[in-house]
């Protein structure tokens, strides 16, 4: 057995193993039902510090009126890439008179460059009120991004599915026919996306292309 198949047999085991037995035709239509139901994305403030002449609850509440903005650029982001989710730490440096004067992304598990630009320029429009004393102000924040959609990976597994080559390979014949059984069972989003993952990384060792419906 190749390394590819290896790893690819210990994604459909993950898949499989989160199956607590034969599913009643009834549970299994129930369960679809409830998967395709989409919740709000979620934006959250992680952690925050200042430097300079500002409170930490002020630049926190100035930061989290940005979120509204920022949750928008995120579900344009979701509509191509379902399960994108991650965290931004930002550098945000504040002028004399209260505007931002620069914003820069020091760190990011998102790798979109799209909400990424997104996140800096709406960064920009962040105001402070002016300093007792002149001079600049730091804030840097953590912004945590959540796709906050049930059923999310197991969606993109179907899809994934679906597609022509991999239904060309009969290694994933069994674990993509158990996937509706799987999807909202408590572990079932993890399972699903640990088998999409291991279908993308069997394409690239093949041939380098993953199957449009499955990136």
């Amino acid at each position: 057995m190749t390394a590819k198949e290896h790893m690819l047999g210990a994604a459909i085991s993950v898949l499989l193993y989160a199956l607590p037995g034969p599913v009643a035709a009834e549970q299994r239509s129930a369960s679809t039902a409830q998967g395709s139901q989409k919740t709000q994305s979620v934006v959250t403030v992680g952690d925050l510090s200042v430097d300079g002449d500002v409170d930490e609850a002020t630049a926190r509440a100035k930061v989290e009126q940005r979120l509204k903005s920022l949750r928008a650029c995120y579900d344009k982001a979701l509509k191509s890439r379902p399960l994108l989710r991650g965290a931004m730490s930002l550098r945000v440096l504040v002028g004399p008179k209260g505007k931002v004067v620069s914003s820069t992304i020091e760190e990011s598990s998102v790798n979109d460059e799209t909400v990424e630009r997104c996140v800096r320029n709406d960064a920009m429009a962040i105001r402070l009120p002016a300093p007792a004393k002149a001079g600049h102000r730091t804030i840097r924040y953590e912004l945590v991004f959540s796709p906050g959609v049930s059923g999310a990976a197991c969606s993109a597994l179907s899809r994934c599915c679906g597609s022509a080559e991999v239904r060309a390979e009969k290694i994933f014949e069994t674990a993509c026919q158990v996937v509706d059984q799987v999807r909202n069972l408590p572990d079932g989003d993890e399972a699903c996306e640990s088998m999409l993952g291991g279908i993308r990384t069997y394409f690239q060792a093949s041939n380098g292309a993953v199957p449009s419906d499955c990136q």
